[in-house]
């Protein structure tokens, strides 16, 4: 995460073995916030030994982005590592879907729409924003959001359609 010009590390801590249960916030403790100009996997590897250190163990899992810094970081301190299922999923739909024209096509309409008509009467209508760094992590709200406006097209007022023409 960044923080104006700098960088969090957040190192946060649960249970290694679950319940059974969904883990919620009430498993999850805040072990380190580490803040840095930027970080690579020596400065990584360094923070993961420190809270190694201040919790008195090594961690039995590390679980985290899909990012090579972390990543080469986890493995130099000798850690089992488990890539974070939302990152991994995203980075298999940006392989399938991000040189796909249809994907494109729509990708574009919808951020033209969003741009286009953001203050205007339409607005209230747009679709979720989408970072374009996290655009395929958090793609179900967007498909989400197409499925009901293709669901409801048929009842919108002619100004709306015309806008969102692209849906059907």
């Amino acid at each position: 995460m960044m923080i104006g010009s700098e960088k969090l590390l957040l190192t946060l801590a649960m249970p290694a073995i679950n319940a059974g249960s969904a883990i919620t916030e009430k498993d999850i403790t805040i072990v380190d916030i580490s803040i840095a100009k930027s970080w690579n996997r020596t400065s990584i590897k360094n923070v993961l030994e420190m809270v190694a250190d201040k919790i008195g163990h090594k961690p039995e899992y590390v679980i985290s982005d899909n990012g090579s810094t972390v990543c080469k970081a986890v493995r130099d301190a000798g850690y089992a590592h488990h890539l974070d299922i939302s990152h991994t999923l995203g980075m298999f739909l940006e392989r399938v879907y991000k040189k796909e024209a249809d994907f494109q096509e729509l990708s574009n309409n919808v951020q033209l729409a969003r741009f286009k008509y953001n203050m205007q009467d339409v607005a209230y209508v747009q679709s979720p924003s989408q970072r374009s760094i996290a655009r395929f992590m958090n793609m179900s709200k967007w498909i989400d959001w197409i499925s009901r406006m293709q669901y409801l097209y048929h009842t919108l007022q002619n100004d709306i359609k015309s806008t969102y023409a692209f849906i059907p």
